[in-house]
This record gives C-alpha cells, sequence and structure tokens, in this order.
C-alpha cells in the first residue's frame, strides 16, 4: 500500500496497539468514542483532521525533544507541533506548523531541504531550511509515534517509531511505504534511533535489545545481537565499521566493527545510572551525551572518557548539538529545582517517552498513592489522559488543577516533576481500598 502526502494509512495496522504515551491513548479514547456514536448511527467514522500548532509566546521554554543544525540555522521539535528556529542559539522564533503533535525527531540534508516526525504518525516536510512545513502524513488512528528518521539524500529516507513501524520513500517523502523486514519488525520492538555508520550501514537501535542493520541501503535488514540486555535510546557512528549506543542506567558500549559480533564491544564505565537520550559527534573528534538529571558526558574519538559534567538542574535533556565551541542543549525545564527550592523534597519520575519505569507504569503499580494533574490548555489536557486514566483505574487520589484539594496545597506549583511528600493534615484519602502509607508520590505532567 503506498503512502500519499494526503495523509493516507502507513501501511497495515499494527497488530500491537495502544502505545502508552499521553497523546496516543487520547487519540485512543477520541477514536473510540467517534467510532461508537458512527456504529449507533451505522455510518462510518469521520476521520481525524490535523489542526494547526498553536503560536506561543513561551514556546521556546517548552518541552523540546530534538534540535539540529542545517547549515545556515538551528531548528527544534518539541511538544504539541513546536518548531522553533534560531540563527545563534539564543533568540528563537517559533513558525507556523500545519499539525500539533508532538514532534520527536528532525532531520536537514542540506540548508534548505528537512524532515520532522513525530506523534499521530507525523512526518513533516520544508524546502525553505524551516521556515514553512507541509504535512506529509497525518495518522492518529494508529496510535503509533514516529520516534526517529534518516534520510540518506533528498529523495530516499526512512522514518521508524513504535511497535517496529517502519516506513521509507524514495521520492523525498511525496509517497511513503512500509518497510518489508520480518527480521527486525515481527518482534514490535520499538525502534527509538536510525542512522548511518561511516560505511554507509544503516543501524537502528531499540527496545529490549533490539539493534538492526542494513548493509545495502536498507533494502534488506538483520537482527543483531546486542550486548546490552535494556533499551537504547540512540547511536552514532564510531571508527569506519563501528558503532557507539547509549540507553537506559548510564549505558554506553562501542564496538570498532559490527562484523566482530559480541566479542567486539567494549562497554565504559559511566559511573551513573542516569539514562542518556541523546547525543552528537562532535566537530574536533569525539562525542557528547546527554540525558536524565543534567547529565553530560564527553568522549573522546577512541572512545574513552574525557569529562563528566552536569547542567546543575534536574533537568533532562533530550538532545544536543555543537555550537561555535560548546553546545545546544534541549529538554525540559527543572522541575525539581523549583519545588527543591521551596523545601519541598523531590526526585524525577520518567515521562513515558523517557523510558520505563515511566509515571504510568509507576501509578499502575501502585508506586504513585496522590496525582495533582495541572494542565494549561486544551492541548495539555489531552495531552494528560494516560495519566489521569491510570490514576482512577488504580484508585490513585485524583486532583485536578482547579479542584479545591488542588487549590489549597499545592497553589502555585506550574511546573511539572514529580516530588514525595506526606499527606497534609486534613486531606482525605480519596478511592484508596488500603492503607498506602504516609509516603506518597506527586507528579504534574505538563513540563514547561
Amino acid at each position: 500500500m503506498r503512502i500519499a502526502n494526503s495523509g493516507n494509512h502507513v501501511g497495515r495496522s499494527l497488530r500491537r496497539s495502544g502505545f502508552k504515551s499521553a497523546i496516543a491513548w487520547l487519540s485512543m479514547l477520541a477514536l473510540g468514542a467517534s467510532g461508537a456514536a458512527a456504529a449507533q448511527d451505522g455510518e462510518s467514522a469521520a476521520p481525524v483532521q490535523p489542526r494547526p500548532a498553536e503560536i506561543m509566546s513561551r514556546a521556546d521554554q517548552s518541552l523540546l525533544l530534538d534540535v539540529t543544525f542545517t547549515g545556515k540555522h538551528f531548528v527544534a521539535v518539541g511538544e504539541r507541533g513546536d518548531i522553533l528556529v534560531s540563527n545563534d542559539g539564543k533568540a528563537w522564533a517559533q513558525v507556523q506548523v500545519p499539525v500539533r503533535a508532538p514532534l520527536t525527531a528532525v532531520q536537514f540534508v542540506n540548508d534548505e531541504q528537512g524532515w520532522a516526525v513525530g506523534h499521530d504518525a507525523v512526518i513533516l516536510h520544508t524546502e525553505d531550511g524551516g521556515r514553512t512545513w507541509s504535512l506529509q502524513n497525518f495518522e492518529p488512528e494508529l496510535e503509533q509515534p514516529f520516534l526517529d528518521l534518516y534520510f540518506l539524500d533528498a529523495q530516499r529516507g526512512y522514518a521508524v517509531g513504535a511497535y517496529g513501524m517502519m516506513v521509507g520513500t524514495d521520492d523525498a517523502g511525496l509517497s511513503w511505504e512500509p518497510v518489508d523486514a520480518p527480521a527486525i519488525r515481527d518482534e514490535e520492538l520499538h525502534f527509538n534511533s536510525i542512522t548511518q555508520l561511516a560505511d554507509g550501514t544503516l543501524f537502528i537501535a531499540g527496545e529490549s535489545t533490539m539493534m538492526g542493520f542494513s548493509r545495502d541501503h536498507g533494502e534488506t535488514w538483520t537482527r543483531f545481537e546486542s550486548p546490552y540486555d535494556g533499551t537504547l535510546f540512540g547511536a552514532l557512528p564510531f571508527g569506519e565499521h563501528g558503532v557507539l549506543v547509549y540507553g537506559m542506567r548510564g549505558n554506553v558500549l562501542y564496538t570498532k566493527d559490527l562484523s566482530e559480533g559480541l566479542e567486539g564491544w567494549t562497554a565504559l564505565d559511566t559511573q551513573t545510572v542516569a539514562s542518556f537520550f541523546g547525543g552528537t559527534r562532535l566537530p574536533g573528534g569525539g562525542y557528547a551525551l546527554v540525558g536524565l538529571n543534567g547529565q553530560i558526558l564527553e568522549l573522546q574519538e577512541d572512545g574513552q572518557i574525557a569529562a563528566r559534567e552536569s547542567t546543575g538542574r534536574a533537568d533532562s535533556l533530550a538532545a544536543v548539538t555543537p555550537i561555535g565551541d560548546g553546545l545546544l542543549l534541549v529538554g525540559t525545564a527543572g522541575t525539581v529545582d523549583y519545588l527543591a527550592a521551596r523545601g519541598v523534597e523531590c526526585r524525577v519520575v520518567n515521562k513515558v517517552q523517557d523510558g520505563r519505569p515511566h509515571i504510568v507504569d509507576m501509578i499502575t503499580n501502585g508506586a504513585i498513592h496522590f496525582v495533582v494533574n495541572t494542565t494549561e490548555g486544551r492541548q495539555a489536557i489531552a495531552d494528560s489522559f494516560a495519566i489521569r486514566h491510570a490514576a482512577l483505574r488504580t484508585h490513585c487520589t485524583l486532583a485536578p488543577r482547579r479542584s479545591p484539594a488542588a487549590k489549597r496545597d499545592v497553589a502555585g506549583w506550574g511546573h511539572a516533576g514529580a516530588c514525595a511528600w506526606r499527606r497534609p493534615r486534613g486531606l482525605r484519602r480519596q478511592n484508596s481500598g488500603k492503607d498506602r502509607g504516609q509516603q506518597m508520590q506527586h507528579f504534574m505532567p505538563r513540563v514547561v
């Protein structure tokens, strides 16, 4: 099945549905409700139409998930369809985007032509350096996000995502086709990253030991045995024939040659359990990796650790790109800093896209006992559906932002994050079938 830029299906609907992100849960609810109504009326459900991203005065302070340099300026993408451009990495301007789904990755093949992907199986394209964007694909009914993309040139490219979703194009995105790669797709594991190594090999890293490669520009794919029994979030070319991978709990590994198999891998002692989410090659040689708790790891060209740094904040850094003699970092703001400065003992809890265990897992497992849902605007309310749904399903106390409990006990907390705290006097346990103890968790799903 071919995919035209009018937003037709990206191939088959995957057998496993319901990717547990707030956006996907919302899509499921909206589509389910509309489908039920249509069934009652005996009519087919109307397709969901994309809505353009809102231009916000503080978009440069919102959650950003990827950033790149086009050769002329910087382009960053993030939540609610935000795309921002900057000439110097300091002053940013938000541009018009035809969709408001969270965007997860962006790539340019030259200073004018680029693509961005994200939730709702969104694929966007620009031909003027990021000033304007057109929608090449939009399928909220799939309930799957694209998580990364890679273009070999201005015509040929791939987009990969949740549950083994993978599509390719050979006409600059005018049409997209599902990639026939049963060796890596049949397990329906999340593909978090796709990149090209120095020798031309395409390499995919993902969930739960997922590694795959193609030596013929994506025509055929091979499943590769992973040296790490966990999730990887990214990969970078290493030497002439190797790759450097990074992921959960501070794991960073490299091999000088993929053909050496498991014996060729070296694991670095990063001295951290903070996950690494983004990485880049440095102009002078070496690498920079960024991740949870503001961690920055600089590596030499041979893979040895050159420096360990931190932003000094509880930021979750999602991506990094060189700028001058420094680094341009994007991610979340320091919510924990905000709360800690006010005397509240805090710790970071992963969002769904940050990897497991994430906030919905913790609510489901009974580790979260009290949720304060703070949102601003319709899209933020929609984005937090998965958290509210999990809280209600597990009988976790849920206080909407405008409820008396939320106003009285957490007034003024407009930032997102997580913190441990004791139940205030007079605050009743709601919907609790048993004593969950005095220690409670507080989570605000919106990161600004």
